[in-house]
């Protein structure tokens, strides 16, 4: 273990060997060389001196060393502030969410995929040429969404606090925990204010007719998107971000964003929208179920854990999607309610099992219970990303 700091105050040359240079580093933080350096890290000489009261390590290396030992330190330092960037994001979150007018990122990748599906049908002549163009927009928009940020990153990684300001604002764009919230609260108040009100609010946030759904209906949907979209637009952005940083959750982001538009099983995108849904699949196949256990962890005390994990578990084929049975039926179990069942897509019925036991009748305040455990979640997962990437630094 070396107590190391990543600046170097000046160093001295070998003058007996130009490839050997003499480094001098204030004692100030421990770190421990990586595994796959330490045979060419640089070695500790056995004296030090002093300079304004302050004892400084001699160490001494190759260039090359010192050029790896360089980029270990800084990798760890930057991990660490990342840390910090992470929480900053989900502050902003919290507390501003997406304000209107605001021009989010996922509204350019939304431009983006509608002007790729205008220009696919316009060259499709047939509908296997039709599934190929989807598999083509999903490899240009991945590679899209992935290096822009990742390039963007780059370029401020040597100004400091530009890089953080960057880094915080691309993390808080791909955390929807705020916006989601406020808008499942607006459909809770125009509850009071009368059913066209709540089915109008409700419309913004779901695929399905709200036109002529009654109370339990508009409550029940509003349910199920929040704990659908706890896994989709909060926990999977975080996932992917904890492992790959902004440019990797930018990627997830683009990922759900064609399968909305695109991930459609009727006649106009069953074939274009083919890999984008598959893709969407794959990408939420982990998440989706972290998402149902730290919902049930996150409810200890407050909620009926038991029954959450009984119905996630025991329910999680009740639905279309491969993935999104788990987070809505572990809020199922947790609230006691029973969700899923027929709803309407662009006039034509859907038929869907149904999912949890009906403990209870939904009721309104089930909206505020379905946003708080979102809420919980997204601290519990924060709370374990910071316990592991800890040990790590």
């Amino acid at each position: 273990m070396y107590r190391v700091r990543k600046k170097i105050n000046f160093c001295i040359w070998n003058n007996y060997n130009p490839d050997q240079l003499y480094l001098y580093r204030p004692v100030v933080a421990e770190f421990t060389p990586p595994a796959e350096s330490v045979e060419i890290i640089l070695q500790v000489a056995d004296f030090s001196y002093s300079r304004g009261g302050v004892w400084y390590p001699i160490f001494m290396g190759s260039s090359e060393a010192v050029s790896k030992y360089d980029k270990a330190i800084g990798y760890k330092d930057l991990r660490g502030k990342t840390m910090l960037d992470y929480f900053a994001a989900l502050i902003f979150d919290f507390l501003i969410g997406d304000p209107y007018g605001f021009h989010h990122p996922v509204r350019l990748m939304g431009k983006l995929i509608s002007c790729e599906e205008k220009i696919a049908r316009k060259l499709s002549e047939s509908e296997g040429f039709l599934k190929i163009c989807g598999l083509i927009i999903v490899l240009t928009n991945i590679t899209i969404s992935f290096f822009i940020p990742f390039y963007i990153l780059k370029i401020v990684k040597e100004y400091g606090i530009i890089y953080h300001i960057v880094n915080t604002y691309f993390l808080y764009t791909c955390i929807a925990a705020g916006c989601l919230q406020r808008e499942a609260m607006k459909i809770y108040r125009a509850l009071s204010e009368g059913l066209d009100e709540a089915r109008y609010k409700l419309s913004f946030i779901v695929g399905r007719d709200t036109e002529n759904l009654d109370e339990k209906e508009i409550i029940r949907a509003t349910v199920e998107t929040v704990a659908e979209n706890t896994s989709d637009g909060v926990i999977a952005p975080m996932l992917y971000a904890m492992i790959g940083g902004a440019p990797l959750a930018f990627l997830y982001k683009m990922v759900n964003t064609m399968d909305s538009m695109l991930g459609y099983s009727n006649e106009k995108y069953r074939h274009l929208g083919f890999f984008p849904a598959k893709t969407d699949d794959v990408f939420n196949n982990l998440p989706s179920r972290i998402t149902g256990v730290l919902m049930c962890i996150s409810s200890v005390f407050r909620f009926n854990v038991s029954d959450g994990f009984r119905i996630m578990i025991r329910d999680r084929k009740n639905h279309s999607s491969p993935n999104s049975a788990y987070p809505e039926g572990a809020i199922a179990g947790l609230l006691g309610v029973q969700l899923g069942g027929d709803s309407i897509y662009h006039g034509l019925a859907t038929r869907k099992p149904r999912i949890g036991d009906k403990a209870k009748c939904l009721e309104r305040d089930d909206i505020k219970r379905a946003v708080e455990i979102m809420y919980r979640t997204e601290i519990l997962a924060l709370l374990v990303y910071f316990l592991v990437l800890g040990r790590l630094l």
